[in-house]
């Protein structure tokens, strides 16, 4: 009898766990003991199966950076905390391999994940600052190889005698935005346990850390055995019934036609919504018992029916699988995307849009738990746009603050560093910041100008304080009062141009950006990198 290859070996003990899983009880997530390879959830095998499509794109790299101002940072203590937390976190230890067509991914007992140091302080202020953008647009802008771990990148730019930035990139198939708050709150416990000397890196850690019940890993062998129970298929069938069939795919581009091939290069447009619209919006969702994000997402919603003249069509929005307490402390991907069908139809009041929003937002996060995969297909039976999906926007409402690492006496503050990319055509992401609203749309420079993307800037900020002041005013309404604006803000775009010079983008130094006294701030463009 021929003897199994590794790989053969490999594959035959993932079957047996299958086995072994599909008679786990699905009422918790216990730890699993067997062999070191796992199944990939179902959210990390569609970024597998893109970066497959695509080897060495940085689509899927995210970079939250935090500020640090005030103090010492120690740059020994801060590169064995991340050790640690490496350490501590199996999905910061994992790498991704494909065997016979199969993706498992693998945990690694040990991974180093060096610090990398950047000394500023000797440039001139403006060489500065582009080598600090530099920096960091080349640790988000370089690829991971899925095979090697750790999918992350770590770097500390110090710039003056008391101000660094800590960037940290991770790649999406083992971190999402809640991971972020999850790394930072477990960096400060290990370098304050540090700093008093209460902990090193090889002895006992007394840093107010409760052990992990589970590892992530553990997470995707319960989803995958989730998957395989017979009451998971009747989610499919609302999927189905909803797509049946799907609305055809929005044309977003500027001038109406879509070009033949679309790249995901990105340009991010930021803008600030000031306390005084802040304030309404709060008033108005407390008035009519409604949710920011609802009311937020109708805003987002009339605003791509506007632009598109369009009535019915799909927006995607994100959804967190951490419903259940054993995944509370873990970094790892835990949301997918839902796609909500948009109904403007009928010359609805905005009341109406905001109450349409709100019941399909309920309905698509009922049936969450059918994986995206499932769903692709049912999208794309209403067709999809040359090179891409249907589902071309997406809207993302951040209403838990993302707290930063924290060091006793320095003062810190977090931003989201840019990567040049969109994947989707057009993203409008809200972030709360406790005062206002910092924005952003995330956008393909292929189908939108920045001149374009300005213009949504305007509408959506106007349309928002339009609909708290008026929410029985109909989409007819609401359409005038908005081509009157598009109107004046094409006009003031025209005499500008004509009146001075173009200037460079200006870059961003981080995503709390102040509104002026004079109210919203304007829209500044940082300036996307292609991906290499």
């Amino acid at each position: 009898m021929p003897l199994l290859t590794p790989d053969q070996l490999a594959l035959l003990s993932l079957a047996a766990e299958g086995r072994k899983e599909s008679q786990y009880s699905l009422d918790k997530i216990v730890p699993y003991t067997g062999v070191r390879d796992a199944p990939l959830t179902s959210d990390q095998h569609r970024l597998w199966f893109l970066d497959q499509l695509d080897p060495g794109s940085s689509t899927y790299n995210d970079c939250i950076a935090v500020e640090f101002r005030g103090g010492e940072v120690e740059h020994s203590l801060l590169e064995k905390s991340l050790q640690l937390v490496v350490q501590r976190q199996a999905a910061l230890r994992t790498s991704f391999h494909d065997i016979q067509g199969a993706p498992v991914q693998r945990i690694h007992p040990a991974v180093l994940a060096p610090l990398v140091n950047h000394d500023l302080r000797g440039l001139e202020p403006l060489e500065q600052t582009r080598r600090l953008h530099e920096i960091l647009h080349e640790d988000v802008g370089t690829a991971f190889s899925l095979e090697r771990p750790p999918m992350l990148r770590a770097s500390l730019i110090q710039t003056e005698d008391c101000e660094y930035t800590f960037a940290v990139t991770m790649h999406h198939i083992i971190s999402d935005g809640t991971s972020y708050g999850v790394f930072y709150e477990e960096m400060s416990h290990f370098y304050e346990a540090l700093q008093s000397g209460d902990a090193n890196l090889y002895g006992q850690i007394d840093c107010g850390l409760e052990e992990l019940p589970i590892q992530y890993t553990d997470f995707a062998r319960w989803q995958r055995a989730w998957e395989n129970d017979p009451a998971s298929k009747a989610g499919l069938e609302y999927w189905k019934s909803k797509f049946a069939p799907a609305p055809s795919p929005l044309i977003i581009a500027t001038d109406g036609s879509q070009p033949s091939s679309v790249s995901d290069k990105g340009v991010a447009a930021f803008f600030t919504l000031d306390r005084g619209a802040y304030d309404s919006l709060q008033t108005y969702c407390g008035k009519e018992n409604v949710t920011e994000n609802w009311v937020l997402l109708a805003v987002f919603s009339v605003l791509i029916g506007i632009h598109t003249d369009r009535e019915d069509f799909l927006v995607g929005i994100p959804s967190s699988t951490r419903d259940r307490v054993e995944v509370e402390g873990l970094i790892g991907l835990f949301v997918h995307t839902l796609a909500m069908r948009a109904d403007l139809s009928g010359d609805p009041t905005f009341r109406e849009l905001v109450g349409r929003a709100r019941a399909e937002s309920l309905a698509v996060h009922a049936h969450q738990d059918v994986p995206f995969e499932q769903i692709a297909p049912l999208i794309e039976s209403g067709g999809s746009r040359q090179g891409g999906s249907a589902l071309s926007t997406f809207f993302c409402h951040m209403n838990e603050m993302l707290h930063p690492m924290s060091i006793q006496g320095i003062e810190s503050s977090h931003r989201f560093v840019d990567g040049g990319h969109s994947r989707f055509d057009l993203t409008l992401i809200v972030e709360e910041t406790g005062t206002n609203l910092s924005c952003w749309f995330e956008y393909r420079s292929d189908l939108l100008s920045s001149r374009t993307v300005s213009n949504l800037i305007t509408l959506y900020t106007s349309l928002l304080r339009f609909v708290v002041a008026r929410p029985r005013a109909r989409l007819s309404e609401l359409k005038a009062a908005m081509g009157e604006i598009a109107k004046t803000s094409r006009i003031a775009q025209s005499s500008t141009s004509r009146g001075s010079k173009p200037t460079p983008l200006r870059k961003l130094s981080r995503n709390n950006r102040r509104a002026g006294a004079d109210g919203d701030e304007a829209p500044q463009q940082e300036q996307g990198h292609e991906r290499h």
